[in-house]
């Protein structure tokens, strides 16, 4: 209701209390077998910041989910089908650390990183809010033994990296900043 309706007077006080409501959901789930409950959570806070024209920080949570320890460890061998991460609210224990679910982590935490950015990518503070995520999926690339991964790491980050040039490019050309006003 609140990301359909985002400019009611009434509505838009709650957003930032919702806000907090699912951060906190976040930080509690903390289990490696609750990580698609904090994909959820993400797309929420993604819905809100995208409808509200707020700023909700969840690229911090994403990278916490690409330092998982089940995330890093040696998989174990599996013919089950990848899981649809969209629809769980968690793994059964023995999912965790099979191959695909580990694919299936990856993927949605790098797809739901491209939609968190994407929601503020002709935003002036653009390359700000991107030079760490950047940093930090690079530390990730040379850290990974994976090199699928490796190469959608380098993917996003270039991605990231020319749309950061892009909006400091057109930010450049702007006569007016905070000093002038």
């Amino acid at each position: 209701v609140l990301a359909s309706y985002p400019a009611e007077a009434q509505l838009k006080t709650l957003v930032y209390p919702l806000t907090q409501v699912i951060t906190g959901v976040v930080r509690i789930a903390q289990s490696s077998r609750l990580i698609p409950l904090r994909f959820q959570c993400v797309r929420f806070l993604h819905q809100l910041s995208a409808s509200a024209h707020v700023d909700i920080p969840t690229a911090s949570t994403l990278l916490e989910v690409l330092r998982c320890p089940d995330l890093t460890k040696k998989s174990k061998p599996s013919t089950a089908h990848a899981p649809h991460v969209e629809g769980l609210i968690r793994f059964s224990e023995s999912e965790m650390g099979t191959k695909v679910v580990q694919d299936a982590i990856f993927a949605q935490a790098i797809e739901l990183m491209e939609q968190g950015t994407d929601i503020y990518r002709y935003n002036v503070a653009f390359p700000e809010l991107a030079a760490p995520i950047i940093a930090s999926v690079v530390k990730f690339s040379k850290e990974t033994k994976v090199a699928k991964w490796r190469g959608v790491c380098k993917g996003l980050t270039e991605s990231l990296g020319k749309q950061s040039a892009w909006v400091q490019s057109r930010r450049g050309t702007v006569g007016e900043g905070p000093g002038s006003m």
